[in-house]
């Protein structure tokens, strides 16, 4: 049987890849359970500082197990389910200081949309179009949308969103902020596998206390942002990857991090 998550890895990055192309990557409750599995594989991994997350097949995941909703005798069991799974594990990933990455293409809908919207950046294939769906058959947002689309496309935008379920385009994303970048379907790969290595060779520590200081930044205030920012950069002051960095500008040559993650 093939696995519904095909989870490979890199010098310092793990690739995690939505593996049900005949269902085009939807989101049943054997696939939450999978990617929980996955991820708390990937966070048991001291090695690692950024996951990359696609999907095989036509796209990257089509959102929620239509079929399997209309199936289950007991709907509210079977979403809490799904839900559980998913929510465990994304709480787990935004508090670590793993880079998560998306590289999406083609329709891409529902929990797929908050997936890309909980991720730190994302790349698309040209075509690739996002529809959010929920209140189309009548559920609700999950797996963070509430959380993260609001701080990526604004409240405003992310309400049309979720009540309209207007298709988006790649270009409209990108203007929008949901995305970060659009490059032809061909390179997709190419270009977001360069980017998890480009990221997994960089000062580790310093990246993840980056994310850290942006998300908290987002639900503090300025004096409690300021604060969070000088114990930071203290700390990673003190890290042989922070001297390296500065010798290496200096010096005008690549920097040669050893990526020590300990604050």
């Amino acid at each position: 049987m093939t696995s519904l998550i095909d989870l490979s890895y890199g010098a310092g990055f793990a690739h995690l890849r939505f593996n049900c192309p005949e269902r085009m990557n939807v989101l049943s409750p054997a696939m939450a359970e999978a990617f929980n599995t996955a991820v708390t594989t990937v966070l048991a991994r001291a090695d690692l500082g950024v996951l990359l997350l696609s999907g095989a097949g036509r796209n990257f995941m089509a959102g929620g197990d239509l079929n399997g909703f209309a199936g289950a005798e007991d709907k509210p069991a079977f979403i809490a389910q799904t839900i559980d799974l998913m929510h465990d594990a994304l709480q787990r990933l935004g508090a670590s200081d793993l880079i998560v990455i998306a590289a999406v293409h083609g329709p891409t809908a529902g929990a797929g949309v908050s997936l890309v919207a909980m991720s730190d950046l994302v790349i698309a294939a040209e075509g690739a179009i996002f529809t959010m769906a929920y209140t189309r058959i009548a559920g609700g947002p999950d797996c963070g949308a509430t959380w993260a689309l609001p701080r990526a496309v604004g409240l405003k935008r992310a309400t049309a969103m979720v009540l309209l379920n207007a298709p988006m385009p790649a270009e409209e994303a990108l203007q929008v902020g949901l995305i970060n970048r659009i490059v032809p379907a061909e390179d997709l790969s190419a270009v977001s596998l360069a980017l998890a290595k480009t990221l997994a060779e960089g000062p580790r520590a310093a990246q993840g206390s980056a994310k850290r200081l942006l998300r908290q930044a987002m639900e503090s205030d300025l004096q409690a942002a300021l604060a969070a920012e000088r114990a930071a950069f203290v700390a990673l002051a003190g890290h042989e990857d922070f001297s390296e960095g500065v010798t290496a500008f200096l010096q005008r040559r690549k920097p040669d991090f050893k990526r020590q993650v300990a604050l």
